[in-house]
């Protein structure tokens, strides 16, 4: 009985060893399989384009190739049924938030290069390559790092505007077009709670948006918890993945 009791003890750390030894042996025998490598293609185009229009963005490390190769061969690989349609499958618990990604509610529209707009919203679920290019992008979302900041208007100018009776700060942005932090930053000198009629201040316009002010770095237990599908055993996965992957590019 005491036997019995200690083998259902360790039973499911058995089974899952014994899991990922076989995916291991799948992964393994991969680099000699043309069939892994059908996505090869659009994948360095699909991260050739989102590093091309995140490169401006503040601490932005390029998108490696092999990585996103290393995350279709963790979630699905070859052997999989949807391999041809819809490789990613990390994004795919999570739909409404790819959904509303896409919608540009939650960064999308920072996120996906603009000539992609229009396509991935109304072909996302149609065509593979861009269901790929979709997936990458709300992978790249989990990652980034957002918040609302004052942007001033493209090719604005600073121009002087005088205080009225009973204007605040708050209602001279308001009605300018700017934002109270643009106000500040234009008139440091100037005590801007206590306005005075017949004062002059600088003004430009300008409007509270969301920005990507950083990223989250690319590794394995990261996009296990930001991206990854509740497998426990998705960043073991996709280490992997990616060893075998640039061990298979230096023997080439």
């Amino acid at each position: 009985n005491a036997s019995m009791m200690t083998d259902a003890i360790i039973s499911p750390e058995k089974n899952a060893k014994a899991v990922i030894t076989l995916w291991q042996e799948s992964i393994n025998s991969a680099l000699n399989d043309t069939a892994w490598r059908f996505w090869d293609g659009e994948i360095q185009r699909t991260v050739d384009a989102y590093n091309k229009h995140l490169a401006d963005t503040p601490g932005y490390q390029p998108l490696s190739g092999t990585l996103i190769k290393a995350v279709l061969w963790a979630e699905t690989g070859a052997r999989h049924g949807e391999w041809y349609t819809r490789p990613m499958r990390g994004g795919a618990s999570d739909d409404d938030g790819l959904c509303a990604f896409l919608r540009g509610t939650e960064g999308g529209e920072l996120i996906i290069p603009p000539a992609w707009k229009l396509l991935l919203s109304g072909s996302v679920r149609t065509r593979p390559e861009y269901t790929l290019r979709a997936d990458v992008g709300y992978l790249l979302k989990q990652m980034a790092l957002f918040s609302h900041q004052s942007i001033v208007a493209a090719g604005g100018k600073i121009f002087d505007i005088t205080v009225k009776p009973g204007d605040s700060i708050e209602k001279i942005a308001r009605h300018q077009g700017a934002t109270v932090e643009v106000m500040l930053r234009l008139n440091p000198g100037a005590d801007l709670s206590r306005l005075h009629a017949g004062q002059v201040l600088k003004c430009r316009r300008a409007s509270i948006k969301r920005c990507i002010t950083g990223w989250r770095a690319m590794e394995a237990e990261t996009i296990a918890q930001r991206y990854g599908s509740d497998d426990p055993l998705y960043a073991t996965k996709l280490r992997y993945a990616f060893e075998v992957i640039e061990k298979g590019k230096a023997a080439a």
